[in-house]
Parts: structure tokens; C-alpha cells; sequence
């Protein structure tokens, strides 16, 4: 009789160190599956935290004011990252028809509030949060040098990111406007 309860109690025993074994399995498998999400989140988070600026040029123009000439740029970036961004240089690359190329750097020239068509200057560093837009102009002022050579065949305005992204844009028309005068749309 005594061998007959402790064999019931050993199967009750194998029993229910069966039905914990298999408990642990359904919880190895859920802990597997929650592991798995949440990999896949960090890396979507990742990846988002490294996407580039979308720059945009919304308008450009030319013009003089003394003995000097400047060229504005009206410019667009879009943060879609999940982190912020911050442009630490901007410049200007004026490639000339005979293939030579000219490099400027901003000029700290404040256009006229009738030429700023409600957006403000620029500056560096230009700190970007994320998932914002900011817009506005940057002034560069063209060398004396330059006035006498070809034709300008492009702009391309550069800028470069705190990760050192270059953000570039290229500009083949820009229009002349007089700096003391109203402009009409």
C-alpha cells in the first residue's frame, strides 16, 4: 500500500513538474516574441534618428548695394529625423563657364523687410528640431574678382551637418533686384 502512494505521488509529482516545464515554454516563447518588437522598435527608432535634412530652395536674387554685389538665398530644411540637427557651415560655390569655381562664405547683411518676405536670416549654427521645419535667407557676398570673369553657369549652395552630411543645392537662374526698391509679386 505504501508502494502504491508513492508511486501515485511520484506521477502526481512527474505531472505537475510537466505542466511547469510546459508553462515555461509558453513563457520562453512570449518572452521571445515581446524581445522581437521591441528589437524591431529600436531599430525603426534608429533609423529614424538618421535621417537627412530635405532642403528646399524657395527663392534666389541678385543684387548690388554699392561697390559690392550679393547673392540671397531664400532656403527650406525639413528635420524628419527623430533627433535634432544642427547646420554648422554654410557656403556658396559659383562655377563660372570657363570651369573655374569661385567659394564665398555668408555675408552678415540684413536684407530689407520688403525683401524678406516674412522670413528671417539665417545663421550658423542653424539648430534644427526634430521633425520641424525652418526657413529663411543666407547672404553671400560675390568677390570683386568674380565680376570680370564668364558667364556663371551654376550656384550650388552647400551646408553641412553636425554629423558632417553635406546638404547642397543647385541654382542655375537667379534674378536681379534693386535693393532699394519696392518688389512687386
Amino acid at each position: 500500500m505504501i508502494d502504491k502512494i508513492i508511486e501515485d505521488v511520484s506521477d502526481i509529482v512527474a505531472i505537475i513538474a510537466a505542466v511547469i516545464s510546459l508553462l515555461a515554454l509558453v513563457m520562453a516563447i512570449l518572452s521571445y516574441r515581446v524581445s522581437r518588437r521591441a528589437l524591431r522598435i529600436s531599430e525603426q527608432e534608429f533609423a529614424e534618428k538618421k535621417l537627412p535634412l530635405k532642403e528646399y530652395l524657395i527663392d534666389s536674387f541678385r543684387f548690388d548695394d554699392g561697390e559690392r554685389r550679393f547673392i540671397a538665398f531664400s532656403l527650406r530644411f525639413s528635420n524628419v529625423s527623430a533627433s535634432s540637427r544642427t547646420l554648422s557651415t554654410f557656403d556658396l560655390e559659383v562655377h563660372l563657364a570657363d570651369g573655374q569655381k569661385i567659394f564665398c562664405s555668408p555675408y552678415n547683411y540684413i536684407l530689407p523687410n520688403h525683401l524678406l518676405f516674412g522670413q528671417e536670416m539665417l545663421g550658423v549654427p542653424l539648430n534644427i528640431s526634430p521633425k520641424t521645419v525652418v526657413s529663411g535667407w543666407v547672404v553671400f557676398a560675390i568677390p570683386r574678382k568674380a565680376f570680370g570673369f564668364s558667364a556663371i553657369e551654376k550656384y550650388k549652395v552647400s551646408a553641412k551637418t553636425d554629423d558632417n552630411f553635406d546638404v547642397s543645392m543647385e541654382v542655375f537662374l537667379v534674378r536681379y533686384c534693386d535693393v532699394k526698391e519696392e518688389v512687386k509679386i
